[in-house]
């Protein structure tokens, strides 16, 4: 089950940017695959690696985050699978067939989506 508020439901995946976790070793290397397969699914932007006030994000591990602007994802399972592919790539923010139903919270109340 996956609980959010309204303001995260969307038509396609995209509207949000894409978290992509990478190792922190040859980040840059990865960085340009990345690029590759943004590109092989008609992402025109290339991902950026995550910065704030202190420098570069890390993870827990120690690892750093890309965010990729998509626009709209045509294939997320495509899309998934060949990030999954690259050598450095962790993890990706699209969590697919996670969940058999969502609850959201709206002004007007809940509503339970079932896939």
């Amino acid at each position: 089950m996956v609980i959010a508020d309204a303001a995260k439901v969307v038509k396609a995946l995209g509207r949000f940017a894409l978290p992509i976790e990478v190792v922190a070793f040859g980040h840059k290397t990865t960085a340009n695959r990345i690029a590759d397969v943004l590109a092989d699914h008609e992402i025109g932007m290339p991902a950026r690696l995550r910065t704030a006030d202190r420098g570069i994000v890390r993870t827990d591990g120690g690892n750093v985050i890309y965010d990729a602007a998509c626009g709209v994802i045509a294939d997320p399972a495509r899309l998934a699978a060949d990030l999954k592919s690259l050598t450095g790539v962790v993890e990706h923010g699209l969590f697919l067939d996670l969940a058999e139903e969502a609850i959201i919270g709206t002004d007007t109340g809940v509503e339970t989506l079932h896939p």
